[in-house]
């Protein structure tokens, strides 16, 4: 038989391809692993979300059943009377301490006033019965028309005095 010799370059190659094969391997069983792993974890989340959907549609269900029932239900008894309630209104509290007086002191007199009196104006046109009727200023004395009428100029009001 023949002898082959095999380099050393040949050997080393031979062992880099055996270890590379090894390591393809084992990465493809970890992502193949993983993919799995991937898969399983959709697969929970897509269930839990299918379950979560039911229960939700079946309480919407009972919603709307409670709505109709309460919307066309008759009217219930009329309950019993309850206890009457604690009042919250205490007792008045003492009365407080004096407050500081606010009363500043009493200013300077003002300067007068300038009062101009004009003239006394035109009578105007008789009335509607051609009566002429008086006003005056002031209180009315014993002299006083029936029909007179007098301003009071303290308040502005306007008064007929009747004798």
């Amino acid at each position: 038989m023949p002898d082959t010799l095999v380099s050393p370059a040949d050997l080393l190659a031979e062992e880099l391809g055996i270890v590379a094969a090894r390591l393809e391997r084992d990465v493809d069983r970890k992502k193949h692993e993983i993919e799995l792993q991937v898969e399983a974890a959709i697969l929970r989340i897509e269930k839990q979300n299918s379950e979560c959907e039911l229960r939700l549609m079946s309480m919407l269900r009972m919603l709307t059943e409670k709505i109709a029932e309460i919307r066309d239900g008759k009217d219930g008894d009329v309950g019993p009377v309850g206890p009457p309630g604690e009042s919250i209104i205490g007792p008045p509290g003492p009365p407080g301490p004096r407050g500081e007086s606010v009363v500043g002191q009493k200013g300077d007199k003002g300067d007068p006033g300038i009062g101009i009196k004009g003239d006394q104006g035109d009578c105007g046109p008789p009335g509607k019965d051609s009566q002429s009727i008086t006003v005056g200023h002031g209180k009315p004395d014993s002299q006083t028309e029936s029909t007179a009428l007098y301003l009071d100029l303290d308040s502005g009001d306007l008064y007929q005095f009747k004798s």
